[in-house]
């Protein structure tokens, strides 16, 4: 009788934990579609990069073959083909292109919320993690794009999450896609072999070097590097590589060419910056464990000398987060391409409060300071001697750190861009997730309360700063598109930013002239700005709806003086909205948000 009650115990309990992690994995992808809804991802126009990998998809739809642009300086193969499949049902569009990467986006949270789960968390716990990434502001504005970085991350997780799996239940079947969908990250981004790599190390801490299982250790690792080298042989072959392609790896060989203690300042530096920006990013889950778990002495004692060396470093630098650029600014996110800004460097964006950055580069010091002493007690298990009552599953905690190690060694060496952290993050969690003792892998009550607030704030800041991105972005395209349909100008006349000017002009041989934009613009008549430049008078103003801070903005038509004024000469045959798909013009998006505010005086564009 007690068996039996014991048995049907634990039916009943699996039955509730699928029941939860069935409710979780709803609610996180209705939190997600919420997300979305609010930012609201309509408009057929690129943003940052994605012109680029967007071309790559119209040559492939319109001629049945791969053609990269010389400013690709990835293998992008896998990202081509899933943004394809979206385009399919109506044609290209950046809409279809933004909506293959949400998708790809979701299936990377909820790739997490299992790694955290095969890592054996608490559901809530779980949860967290997956939220973490989900209302992380960079995540969430590159979720909004067709940049690689969440494809990337999209592909790694869950190749990550299948080989775990496999390592765990030795299954052959799993550790088979894991593989597979590992050479699809390394087809996107060749930092995908960092995922076989660390799954190499796992398979070998737990299995042994026997030679059997060397070979099946190394064989995801031969697979992915195959792969990528293959590939770059057949585009050598077949096509033109692109000018780009090795731009990576030979300013990683420069780097290391520099002398040693160079060298040696530049990744202490870069360690630093990346785990103050890992700690504020990961502020929430770490939280949620801060009250359950002190660090061991060791890990107390590098934990307080992180802070103080990092209160030492923003006083010696006078700097104040974010400390890394191209997506987070101030109080915005989403690179702003337009020369006012972008290359002038002049104030026509909201700022912040100092407060507000105080505060936020506090934040950081705080999880800088956690994920320290976390970290220390995580690299501390796993170099002690194999036990077999040890409390926690060394394979795992070895993936975890030796991924992260990998992963990292490049973007300390030759540096990066903050969107390059995004895939440290859930291997951070794995790892200390991984470092805990099984009875400690779920948050107390205040832990959570705790990490629900930090999520909170972050989700209102990054879905406000991707709304606003989104929202001006519209309002320079309807300007663009109506300066060059409307009064017939030719894109070689407009700075139009650096999205504009490389989806219609992008040319591998041009000479950069100092006195304009580097964004292959042959004459700059005309400017898109966010303010008033010298030497150029305002003709036309686009107003968009803005969420931070609350109001409106404005996107400026500005023309040198000295020109003749515009005077709606009609449709110029040889332009059309981008993209350039049809000869009838395209509609650039939803524009409720973006109003048409002619400037007194002067002859209108949109006439």
């Amino acid at each position: 009788m007690t068996r039996a009650w014991a048995v049907w115990s634990k039916a009943h309990m699996l039955r509730l934990g699928r029941r939860g992690q069935g409710a979780a994995i709803l609610g996180i992808t209705a939190l997600w579609l919420c997300g979305t809804l609010l930012v609201n991802p309509t408009g057929d126009f690129p943003l940052n990069d994605d012109w680029s990998y967007g071309r790559a998809v119209l040559h492939l739809l319109d001629e049945g073959r791969l053609r990269l642009t010389g400013w690709t300086s990835m293998p992008l193969l896998a990202q081509v083909l899933w943004g394809a499949l979206f385009c399919l049902p109506s044609g290209f569009s950046f809409t279809a292109l933004r909506v293959s990467t949400l998708v790809l986006g979701l299936i990377g949270i909820l790739g997490t919320y299992g790694l955290l789960r095969e890592a054996r968390t608490a559901n809530s716990l779980a949860v967290v993690g997956a939220l973490v990434v989900a209302v992380n502001p960079i995540y969430l504005n590159l979720s909004h794009t067709f940049m690689t970085d969440v494809s990337f991350f999209g592909l790694t997780t869950v190749s990550l999450l299948l080989l775990i799996r496999g390592v765990r239940h030795d299954r052959a079947s799993e550790i088979a896609l894991g593989s597979l969908l590992a050479c699809a990250a390394t087809l996107v981004r060749q930092l995908g072999v960092v995922i076989p790599l660390s799954f190499a190390v796992a398979y070998l801490v737990k299995n042994g070097t026997r030679k059997q299982m060397l070979s099946i250790a190394l064989l995801p690792s031969v697979l992915a590097l195959a792969a990528l080298l293959g590939y770059r042989l057949w585009l050598r072959s077949t096509l033109a590589l692109p000018m780009l392609y090795d731009y990576s790896q030979d300013r990683l060989l420069g780097s290391l060419r520099e002398p040693g203690p160079t060298l040696l300042a530049h990744l202490t530096m870069r360690m630093g910056i990346t785990v103050l920006y890992v700690g504020l990013f990961l502020l929430p889950f770490l939280a949620s464990q801060a009250v359950a778990r002190r660090p061991s002495l060791p890990g107390s004692v590098l934990g307080v000398g992180t802070l103080g060396v990092g209160i030492a470093g923003f006083i010696w630098k006078k700097r104040l987060m974010p400390l890394w650029g191209n997506i987070l600014y101030d109080i915005g996110s989403g690179p702003p391409t337009l020369r006012d800004t972008f290359i002038l460097s002049m104030p026509h964006l909201p700022t912040g409060p100092r407060p507000l950055w105080i505060a936020v580069t506090a934040a950081s010091l705080i999880g800088a300071v956690l994920l320290t002493a976390r970290a220390t007690d995580a690299v501390r298990l796993c170099l002690r001697q194999h036990r077999d009552n040890m409390p926690c599953e060394r394979w795992l905690l070895c993936l975890a750190l030796s991924g992260c190690a990998l992963y990292f060694l490049p973007l300390g060496i030759c540096g990066g861009f903050d969107r390059y952290i995004l895939p440290l993050l859930p291997l951070a969690m794995i790892g200390l997730a991984a470092s805990m003792s099984p009875g400690r892998r779920r948050s107390p009550r205040s832990g959570l309360i705790v990490a629900s607030v930090l999520l909170a704030a972050y989700a209102i800041f990054s879905v406000a700063a991707t709304h606003d991105y989104l929202s001006w972005n519209r309002a320079r395209w309807q300007a663009l598109c109506d300066l060059t349909q409307r009064a017939g100008i030719r894109h070689q006349r407009i700075d139009g930013g650096f999205e504009f000017n490389g989806w219609y002009g992008y040319d591998p041989d041009y000479h950069r002239d100092p006195r304009r934009s580097w964004w292959w613009v042959d004459d700059d008549e005309y400017v898109i700005a966010f303010g008033p430049i010298a030497g150029y008078s305002e003709i036309d103003r686009y107003q968009y709806d803005r969420w931070m801070p609350r109001g409106r903005g404005s996107i400026l038509v500005l023309q040198r003086d000295a020109e003749p004024a515009i005077t709606g000469t009609g449709l110029d045959s040889s332009t059309q909205c981008l993209p350039p798909i049809t000869q009838q013009p395209h509609p650039v998006g939803a524009a409720e948000d973006v109003q048409y505010a002619p400037v007194a005086g002067a002859d209108s564009v949109q006439g």
